[in-house]
């Protein structure tokens, strides 16, 4: 996953080469946080898949799991601020779970 990180940052660098590093790492790593990390965790309710086609696969599933549930939250009234830190930890605690309960 370290490789695909700096895969990513070298990618952006190149699109956004105005912008400094320390920009472009920190929108990487939010993008992984919010989005890859949750996604891929979760991927592990599903059946055994390779690493990479678990990365992409996940990375959309978190996309619609972070949009579905950061709308629902909103609606009841819970502010997007909050929403950045708890909806990744939920879907990591989800994916490890499922590991857990896949090993035993």
């Amino acid at each position: 996953m370290t490789t695909f990180l700096l895969i990513t940052i070298i990618l952006l660098k190149i699109v956004f080469y105005s912008e400094s590093i320390l920009t472009i790492s920190k929108l990487t790593l939010s993008i992984f946080w919010l989005y890859i990390i949750p996604g891929f965790f979760m991927m592990y309710l599903f059946k055994e898949l390779p690493f990479i086609e678990r990365m992409i696969i996940g990375t959309a599933l978190g996309m619609a799991f972070f949009g579905v549930i950061g709308y629902n939250l909103g609606v009841f009234g819970l502010h997007i601020k909050y929403q950045i830190w708890i909806l990744p930890i939920i879907a990591i605690i989800i994916g490890i779970i499922a590991l857990r309960k896949k090993d035993s």
